[in-house]
């Protein structure tokens, strides 16, 4: 397992699953609808994504209230399971197309 960069932004999301980024880990766009695929897959359900607007001129992801789905605690039946990362894609959509850059994906079993 490696070591996970603080200040970088992963585009992989492999990454998220090698490296354990669980709950701390930040993620593009694009990467995060990957890993609640991903999570899916692996029947795993998705518990918080939580959604940061990037401020190009500082560097500095800024949290907002606005962008957080709060979802379902492992394990779920599968219809569950199924309908609230169905939630949690729809959810980081929405955030995606109001302008949030970067996420932060939570599993909790």
């Amino acid at each position: 397992m490696g070591v996970i960069d603080m200040s970088k932004v992963y585009d992989k999301a492999d990454d998220f699953f090698s490296l354990n980024g669980n709950g701390f880990m930040k993620l593009s766009a694009q990467a995060t609808l990957k890993v609640i695929a991903m999570a899916e897959s692996r029947g795993l359900a998705i518990s918080k994504v939580e959604g940061f607007i990037l401020h190009r001129n500082t560097g500095e992801c800024e949290a907002r209230l606005d962008a957080i789905f709060d979802g379902q605690i492992n394990p779920l039946p599968n219809m569950e399971r199924i309908k609230n990362n169905e939630r949690a894609k729809f959810s980081t959509e929405e955030d995606i197309a109001s302008g949030h850059e970067i996420f932060i994906v939570t599993i909790v079993s």
